[in-house]
């Protein structure tokens, strides 16, 4: 079995099969004895998967051929600001307001724009460092200038 974690979020992985059925009784036990009896493992967050379904994880996917990669919703968010900040910066500015719908601490100084063009560095990052492939998408669909730009944070 491996064990991985983020935060609050486990992920027990194995490539055999004969651990599906106890898992979740061996984790409850181990919570109740090491942790306290009163933590109990959340059944409306657990999910079991298995080789070769589409599984999403800490905002990504991994595709049944093992490929990982963003969610198709997530693409056309970044596609669709990329869209707007190349062609009309009203839209984008609008985008951003109603879509990403910034908390006021969030803009602090920061005008609509920066920060839209802020998250948008932060999501190409991410997704140059799971999905290059996709990232070359973006380059010949956008220009390698521009995506260039956004993953060196140098866009104005």
């Amino acid at each position: 079995l491996v064990y991985t974690r983020y935060s609050d979020d486990l992920i027990i992985s194995s490539k055999d099969i004969k651990f599906i059925s106890d898992i979740e009784n061996v984790i409850q036990l181990f919570l109740h004895q090491e942790i306290s009896p009163d933590v109990n493992l959340n059944k409306s967050k657990t999910r079991i998967k298995h080789r070769g379904q589409k599984i999403k994880i800490l905002g990504f996917s991994i595709l049944p051929n093992g490929i990982v990669t963003i969610s198709s919703a997530d693409k056309k968010e970044v596609e669709a600001m990329l869209h707007f900040y190349i062609n009309n910066d009203e839209k984008f500015e609008s985008y951003v307001k109603e879509k990403l719908k910034p908390r006021p601490y969030q803009l602090s100084d920061k005008s609509y724009q920066e920060y839209g063009v802020s998250s948008l560095c932060g999501k190409l990052i991410a997704i140059n460092a799971m999905d290059k492939n996709y990232i070359s998408k973006l380059r010949s669909k956008y220009g390698n200038t521009i995506i260039e730009m956004f993953l060196r944070k140098s866009v104005k």
